[in-house]
């Protein structure tokens, strides 16, 4: 939300509040009944809500801890929430393959969008206007005039599932990443892809604009950040996370529970342990 804040949701059920200064936890919030799967600040940043694999969407007050609102579907997964820049709308996508648009105060849904033809895995608004885009497991990426309920037009990754969308903050590009390491960069005023960029060796796994210039992160499972200038289209820099551990064999290690283990495989050890309940990854 802020420069001090961040939110995450994880498969302990919870949703927790973190100071990014102190790397304390400020708040959790417990109601889901399943590994949360997103989570979304409403622009005011007071709310913010969550989603699931219990096919809920809850609403909540931070500084209250106080749970507001269920908004339930029986449809499945909720993969992924967003607020539009209003705050008025809240939209969901998940495994049913529709994208549904909630009067969250009243937990009555407004829209339905449909024409995916698999997991919606992510959504997000345009920063202006009611158009939403969607990333869907159907090698899709779709625009949607909420307003209508229309498809305004399908981009194609031909090899793999969409898992990314994200908005330059002018709306002018539209940046979609996919599955085999592939972003692509479109002008929303043609709808033609201007940019491929094809150097992350993992699956795309978050994207974001810069908020005034024209400037992409994009993030991978080849555990890389990558910087882009779009209109040159340049590589600007690559960021790698520190692995302390590299190449650390902890394959004979004792002492280590499941999540110390883990917690080091995450930092570059490896563990080529042969028994199955031995191996744990990240």
């Amino acid at each position: 939300f802020d420069s001090k804040r961040i939110m995450t949701g994880s498969t302990d059920h919870t949703v927790k509040l973190w100071h990014v200064g102190t790397g304390h936890c400020m708040t959790t919030l417990k109601g889901h009944e399943a590994p949360v799967m997103s989570v979304a600040w409403h622009p005011q940043g007071n709310i913010l809500a969550s989603s699931g694999q219990d096919n809920t969407i809850q609403i909540w007050d931070w500084q209250t801890h106080q749970c507001q609102q269920v908004l339930a579907t029986a449809q499945g997964w909720i993969m992924s929430v967003a607020w539009d820049s209003t705050g008025q709308h809240l939209a969901s996508g998940g495994y049913d393959s529709v994208i549904r648009c909630w009067d969250w105060q009243t937990g009555q849904i407004t829209a339905c969008l449909t024409g995916h033809a698999g997991w919606v895995l992510m959504i997000a608004w345009a920063p202006t206007g009611y158009f939403l885009a969607s990333a869907c497991h159907d090698n899709t990426a779709k625009v949607w005039d909420v307003t209508t309920g229309h498809c305004v037009r399908t981009l194609h990754h031909p090899d793999s599932q969409v898992r990314t969308v994200a908005w330059s903050a002018d709306a002018q590009w539209l940046a979609t990443g996919s599955a085999n390491g592939v972003v692509k960069v479109w002008n929303t005023a043609t709808w033609q892809c201007e940019y491929v960029i094809a150097e992350h060796t993992g699956e795309i796994s978050g994207l974001a604009f810069h908020p005034s210039q024209p400037i992409l992160a994009t993030g991978s499972e080849d555990e890389t950040i990558r910087l882009w200038n779009i209109q040159d289209q340049i590589n600007l820099r690559v960021l790698v996370g520190q692995r302390p551990y590299q190449n650390l064999d902890i394959t004979d290690a004792t002492g280590l529970n499941p999540v110390e283990k883990t917690s080091l495989l995450a930092l570059g050890a490896i563990d080529n342990s042969t028994h199955p309940q031995n191996v744990y990854t990240d």
